[in-house]
C-alpha cells in the first residue's frame, strides 16, 4: 500500500513539474533576453546576493561559472554572446592577463533592471494569488524538494 501511494506521488510530481516547465518556458523576461542570459547577468551584477546593489566590480568567468554551477566553456559562450550586444565586457587582470573577467555595461545595467521589472510583475501576479504565508509554505517545501532531489541524484551517480 505505502509503495503504491509513493508510485502515485511520484507521478503526480512529474506531471506538475512538467506543467510547471511549460508554463515557466512562456515567461520571457525580455524580448532581448532568455531567462538563461537574465540569471547570468544577474549574477554578475549582484554576485550571490540579489538583493544587493549592482555591483561595477568585474566577475573572473570562473567565479560566474562556478555560481552558476556551470562548465567554464558554457559560461564563455554565453558571455561572448552577451557582449556581442552590447550588454558585457571583458576585463582583462592586469597581474595575469590569462584571467577574464566581465561586467555590465551601461546597457546591459539598463536591460537587466528592465528585465527584472518584468520577471517580478509576472512572479508578483503569481505570488499575490497564494497570499505571503502560502508563498512562505511553497519556498520552504520547494527548497526542501530541491534538496531531496539533488541528494538523490547524488546517490544514483554513486
Amino acid at each position: 500500500m505505502q509503495q503504491s501511494r509513493q508510485d502515485e506521488q511520484a507521478l503526480r510530481l512529474f506531471h506538475a513539474l512538467c506543467r510547471f516547465r511549460r508554463v515557466w518556458r512562456g515567461i520571457t523576461p525580455s524580448e532581448h533576453l532568455s531567462k538563461a542570459q537574465l540569471m547570468t547577468l544577474m549574477i554578475i551584477a549582484h554576485g550571490s546576493e540579489p538583493l544587493q546593489q549592482i555591483s561595477r566590480e568585474p566577475m573572473p568567468l570562473t567565479t560566474l561559472a562556478a555560481l552558476q554551477g556551470q562548465r567554464l566553456s558554457g559560461i564563455s559562450q554565453r558571455v561572448s554572446g552577451l557582449e556581442q550586444l552590447g550588454y558585457l565586457e571583458r576585463v582583462n587582470n592586469p597581474r595575469d592577463r590569462r584571467v577574464s573577467a566581465v561586467r555590465l555595461t551601461q546597457q546591459g545595467e539598463q536591460l537587466l533592471q528592465e528585465a527584472c521589472a518584468q520577471v517580478r510583475q509576472t512572479l508578483t501576479a503569481a505570488i499575490q494569488q497564494l497570499g505571503h504565508e502560502g508563498m512562505e509554505e511553497f519556498l520552504g517545501l520547494l527548497q526542501a524538494l530541491t534538496d531531496a532531489l539533488e541528494q538523490a541524484a547524488e546517490e544514483a551517480e554513486k
